[in-house]
């Protein structure tokens, strides 16, 4: 009998009651974590938010192991906009490029509005302490 655990970030496969899209290694129906065709694919460059396969066949999908979830963009495409969670049935699969590339990337939710609240505290910082600089100062601090 499987316990009921899994994993929160979706990097494994869920033993929760269901199915999920990432296969485990003992599963029957496991190829690879990356494949294409059943012909197992090794990355060119692996990192936690990008993968990038090169020389691939352009007319057939990489199938990826994986939990599909909306942060997940492949040749710059966000390839599940509809999903909030990584669970489900859909398989996880990307067409390559003309030049038979793949770049898979992970974009952190909120990481735009991040970049721009973080640029505008950082100008009205900037801002405020280039004004506060110019702002006379009597013998007494004040």
């Amino acid at each position: 009998m499987r316990m009921n655990l899994g994993w929160l970030d979706g990097s494994g496969a869920s033993n929760l009651p269901g199915k999920c899209a990432r296969l485990d290694r003992d599963e029957p129906a496991y190829i690879a974590e990356f494949h294409q065709d059943y012909t197992p694919i090794e990355p060119v460059y692996w990192s936690p938010n990008r993968i990038l396969f090169e020389n691939l066949d352009p007319a057939i999908p990489l199938i990826v192991n994986m939990n599909p979830g909306h942060p997940w963009y492949g040749n710059g495409i966000q390839l599940f906009p509809e999903y909030r969670i990584v669970e489900n049935f859909k398989p996880f699969h990307v067409m390559p490029n003309s030049d038979g590339i793949v770049e898979l990337t992970y974009r952190y939710p909120g990481q735009k509005l991040g970049l721009i609240a973080s640029t505008i505290l950082l100008i009205v910082s900037y801002t405020t302490i280039v004004y506060v600089k110019k702002i006379p100062i009597n013998e007494n601090g004040v």
